[in-house]
């Protein structure tokens, strides 16, 4: 088996606050395919420097990198990415049409959570 490239590895960040984006901006540095899922209104409080401020402005950049609020079916077609995607999309659905590679939880949740992975 031939190992993938890794822009060929998809990478889902759940959560794109402060933290979860400065680990989601280092990933997609090191040439992988890197989505977020947000809320549509989302909980960040470091707005300037999430990716987060892409679900509601659309589009936001963070020290170089740009993240797009896109439909999912939309991030599906596009042969190569050069940014970030944002989806506002139940994690669930996403998971599902997209099957990431590696999914990372950046939620900074205060109680432990469950999560299927199928």
């Amino acid at each position: 088996m031939q190992p993938q490239r890794p822009a060929d590895t998809r990478v889902l960040f759940l959560g794109s606050g402060d933290l979860g984006t400065g680990a989601a901006h280092r990933v997609f540095a090191a040439g992988f395919r890197v989505a977020v899922v947000e809320l549509a209104l989302p909980l960040a409080v470091r707005r300037r420097v999430s990716f987060a401020e892409a679900a509601r402005s659309g589009e936001t950049e963070v020290e170089g990198v740009t993240c797009r609020r896109m439909p999912l079916e939309m991030a599906l077609s596009l042969p190569r990415w050069d940014f970030v995607a944002l989806f506002v999309e139940p994690a669930g659905r996403v998971l599902d049409t997209w099957s990431p590679h590696v999914l990372v939880e950046a939620r900074m949740r205060k109680q432990p959570i469950e999560i299927a992975v199928p």
